[in-house]
Formats: C-alpha cells, sequence, structure tokens
C-alpha cells in the first residue's frame, strides 16, 4: 500500500465510528487508551488535524485491524507503478538513518517526486509495526525545506545523526523540535530536512 504524505486528506469517520462501535470502545476511550487529548483525537478522526504514523499503528492495534487499513481510511491516497528509485538507506528501531548502497532499487508508485527510498529495518524494536516499509524523500538541500514542518521527514541534525522525525518550529529562533518515531528532541540545530513525500507499507 502506498501512502501520500502532502497534508491532510480527507477522512472516512464512519470507518472508524464502526470500529470503535464493534470494540464498544468510545472516541474518549481511544483518546486515553493513546494518552491524547480526546480534543486531538476528535480532530484527527475528522480530517482536521493529521494522523502520525505511531498513532496510525496505535489505533491498528487498538481496535484490532491492520495499521495500512487505518492508514487507507485516514484518508491517505494510493499510489500506482512508477520510475525505479534507488534505496539509500536503512531506518533502524530508533529512527536513525544509515546510508548504504547496493541496496537496489524498487519502483516509485505514484506521480511523487522522490528521488531515494529508505528501508525500514525495525523488526523486534518498538517500531516493528514498519519494519520493511519504505520511506521515499526527494533530495536533501542545504537548509531545512518548507514542506518539511509539520510533517514526517528525513532530517539531519548538525553535528549528529541523520533521522526521521516530524519537523516543527523550536522554542529558540533557528532551532527546530522533532518528534517521534520513538522520542522527542526539543531546539536542536539541523542542516536540512527533506519530507516523506510517500510511504509504501
Amino acid at each position: 500500500m502506498y501512502a501520500r504524505c502532502n497534508g491532510i486528506m480527507p477522512i472516512n469517520t464512519k470507518w472508524f465510528r464502526a470500529r470503535l462501535s464493534d470494540r464498544e470502545m468510545s472516541q474518549r476511550e481511544l483518546a486515553r487508551r493513546m494518552g491524547l487529548d480526546s480534543a486531538a483525537v476528535s480532530l484527527m478522526l475528522r480530517g482536521q488535524r493529521q494522523m502520525k504514523l505511531t498513532e496510525a499503528a496505535e489505533i491498528a492495534r487498538l481496535l484490532g485491524v491492520p495499521a495500512e487499513e487505518v492508514m487507507a481510511n485516514a484518508g491517505v491516497r494510493l499510489g500506482a507503478g512508477g520510475a525505479q528509485v534507488q534505496i539509500a538507506g536503512t531506518m533502524d528501531g530508533h529512527g536513525e538513518v544509515s546510508w548504504a548502497t547496493g541496496l537496489g532499487k524498487v519502483p516509485m508508485p505514484g506521480a511523487v517526486s522522490a528521488t531515494k527510498a529508505i528501508q525500514c529495518r525495525t523488526a523486534g524494536t518498538p517500531l516493528d509495526y514498519m519494519d520493511r516499509w519504505l520511506l521515499f524523500v526527494g533530495n536533501p538541500s542545504d537548509a531545512v525545506q518548507t514542506e518539511a514542518l509539520e510533517r514526517l521527514s528525513l532530517v539531519k541534525i548538525r553535528k549528529g545523526m541523520t533521522s526521521i522525525a516530524q519537523v516543527r518550529r523550536g522554542y529558540q529562533a533557528g532551532r527546530w523540535n522533532l518528534s517521534g518515531p520513538v522520542a522527542a528532541i526539543t531546539d536542536v540545530d539541523l542542516e536540512w530536512a527533506t519530507p516523506v513525500v510517500l510511504i509504501q507499507t
């Protein structure tokens, strides 16, 4: 399944309500079990707040359905076949990316602008649900791209690691806050950030 990561899409609210009903769970109870504010879950299930990968995985676990089904009903569009893209690196169970050669190429689905793919190798970690996923990204530049804000992105911390994280403005000027997939880091100096434009699950 291919998930476009280009912003909030229309969500199948009826599907989520039906799955909650099947589990005899209220939306408020879902929020409590996820450790989220009920208003945040309400906005997410109405398509007014983008669902994170970790949230999709947790909802899937709580509702007893595949994560791919949750993502599809969260309004994520499906793509079709395309050009070949180099697998340029791997992401481990901590969200850290290691560059590598000789990992092969994969078809780039849909009409997206991606230049490389990152393969998730997360078996046996808290990110086990992401194992073998492919994250398609564009070329990193020498800056934090505007399109990377509030989105899952490939980021390079200055004098530090490259990882996959959601990017937000930091508390200090010129600094950035990163969240997930495992931990949050505040007020870091980034060399660059480029958004994940497509996810193959």
